[in-house]
């Protein structure tokens, strides 16, 4: 009660404290640091490796699961997810919360050196560290319109043809992933007795 008779007595003073608050929040909101998406991310360290030509058991087989055996030593990891696509392999390394990810890092790379397994036709394995702060992204999703054509075969030829080589020109872009729909492949059928009648192999033609 004191406290509000006082406020009220000295009720200038009061009013001049209040507009004084006020103008230092608003003067804290402007300085307020913003972020696409803020740091505090789970550190986190991805080794990407491709291999052409390769379907996802294969990739799987001979790429993901020796570098993920050779990775079980590493310290500090919280969890281990892979993911095997047609001629690229992917695995996500978890670390916990106060792990130095540099040191991290440095003894992945040495892990990476030690396997001999993979395929000489695959690409060497290339380790990053991921955080909001070192992968910042945006996500642009495309949606029919009622009554129109829905099939995700056709947004995704609208996107390859007219959206991704604008998006491209942005500075700053770095990769950008289509997900949703098929994309379109050239089957070619080589007749053997016509690539023997002409002595030709089939590294000829493809």
């Amino acid at each position: 009660m004191k406290l509000i008779e006082t406020a009220v007595r000295w009720r200038h003073g009061t009013f001049v404290l209040f507009c004084l608050l006020a103008l230092c929040g608003i003067l804290a909101l402007f300085q307020l640091p913003l972020e696409l998406r803020p740091g505090g991310d789970t550190p986190e360290i991805t080794i990407s490796t491709s291999y052409g030509g390769a379907g996802p058991t294969e990739v799987e087989d001979l790429i993901t699961r020796p570098i993920e055996e050779a990775l079980e030593e590493v310290t500090g990891v919280k969890e281990i997810t892979s993911s095997s696509r047609p001629g690229r392999s992917r695995i996500s390394l978890e670390f916990n919360w106060g792990t130095d990810i540099d040191a991290r890092l440095v003894d992945v790379l040495s892990k990476l050196q030690r396997v001999s397994s993979l395929p000489p036709e695959a690409g060497d394995p290339s380790a990053e560290v991921v955080s909001g702060v070192s992968r910042p992204m945006m996500w642009i999703v495309l949606m029919p319109k009622e009554g129109y054509d829905s099939d995700p075969n056709h947004y995704r030829d609208l996107i390859q043809d007219a959206i991704l080589p604008k998006l491209r020109q942005v500075e700053g872009v770095g990769q950008i992933v289509t997900p949703g729909g098929r994309e379109r492949e050239v089957e070619v059928i080589v007749d053997p007795k016509a690539l023997a009648d002409r002595n030709l192999t089939l590294s000829n033609v493809v």
